[in-house]
């Protein structure tokens, strides 16, 4: 991508690499409040927090 020869490569390959670890930390962070949200718990099995 940075020897193709578009205009701007740099800058286009430096917001690719942000976007995809914001990405990967934002769905990292939330993955276990949105399973708690869907009760996805009782569905794979797993005890509650209570016991």
């Amino acid at each position: 991508m940075l020897h193709s020869g578009i205009p701007n490569a740099v800058e286009v390959y430096e917001l690719v690499v942000v976007c995809i670890a914001l990405s990967i930390v934002a769905h990292s962070s939330t993955d276990v409040p949105v399973a708690r949200l869907f009760d996805v718990e009782d569905i794979a099995g797993v005890p509650d927090r209570d016991g």
